[in-house]
């Protein structure tokens, strides 16, 4: 009976470590085509190029000093967003709990 319990642990947690690792990889690919949306068309090979330090200077100023700001603060302010509808979540005990329901808005 323990042996059965301590498996269906190990086999839940690989599968919460994998689902971790798929979305990991989803954000990623979020990012690349976070960086290549805008006015002046870049290909991901290019994005890839200037990380490295080989691309025109054009390009490293539109990714570093424009995308790049852009997609990090959305990042942090997602993050941000999912923090504190958690903790107002779990002070209340309540799973149903938002801002809007508790006339703090």
């Amino acid at each position: 009976m323990n042996n059965s319990i301590i498996e269906q642990y190990k086999k839940q947690q690989s599968k919460r470590y994998l689902l971790l690792i798929l979305l990991c990889c989803i954000a990623l690919i979020l990012v690349f085509c976070s960086l290549m949306t805008g006015a002046y068309h870049i290909s991901f090979e290019n994005i890839l190029k200037c990380f490295v330090g080989s691309r025109a200077k054009v390009q490293n100023v539109v990714i570093f000093n424009l995308r790049l700001p852009r997609t990090v603060s959305a990042i942090i302010s997602g993050g941000g967003l999912a923090v504190s509808g958690l903790t107002i979540q779990r002070l209340l005990k309540n799973p149903l709990a938002s801002p809007f329901t508790i006339g703090i808005s």
